[in-house]
């Protein structure tokens, strides 16, 4: 049997240290942990992506609006990386489906 997953598939090193910054989310507070860095580049992609539409362009940066699902696609689809939550996600990979173009999901 081909493991087509094993080997075509990257696979985010070190799962359980990038798994962390889950361990920390509360529903009730979730998006007031977001920031944005210096890189971000007001692109809007991080808005586009989000299926609670909790995400506003103000003054070319985003702004949660206390709605989040926590599916994480605005931290990940970020093409500079410029999204964070607390400083768990700083230097750590972020995850892509090859499968699932971005410009699919606006």
């Amino acid at each position: 049997m081909n493991n087509n997953y094993e080997n075509n598939i990257p696979v985010i090193k070190n799962r359980y240290k990038e798994e962390k910054m889950y361990e920390d989310f509360n529903p009730n507070n979730i998006d007031e942990n977001f920031w944005v860095s210096e890189k971000c580049i007001g692109c809007g992609i991080c808005s586009n992506v989000c299926p609670a539409e909790n995400i506003e362009i103000i003054e070319a940066k985003p702004s949660w609006e206390h709605r989040c699902e926590q599916c994480l696609a605005c931290i990940h689809l970020c093409p500079q990386t410029a999204i964070e939550f607390k400083k768990d996600s700083i230097n750590k990979e972020r995850y892509k489906n090859i499968f699932v173009k971005t410009k699919d999901l606006f």
